[in-house]
């Protein structure tokens, strides 16, 4: 599965994360019913990693964000 599923130039320009359910495999779009929250975690306006836990994206280890 593509993690990343846009096309673009992988610049990370602020990493964000939006909590959602939809997965996208090519043209198409999963809706799914996790045990725990999911999202995505933006770089930039278009791009995002998909299926991210956020326990990972909140978790802090010595004040830092490692996700």
């Amino acid at each position: 599965m593509n993690q990343c599923p846009v096309e673009g130039d992988n610049k990370v320009i602020t990493a964000r994360f939006v909590e959602n359910y939809e997965l996208i495999f090519g043209d198409e779009i999963i809706l799914t019913d996790p045990m725990y929250p999911l999202g995505r975690v933006y770089i930039n306006d278009r791009q995002f990693f998909q299926q991210v836990p956020k326990l990972a994206w909140d978790f802090i280890i010595n004040d830092c964000q490692p996700a």
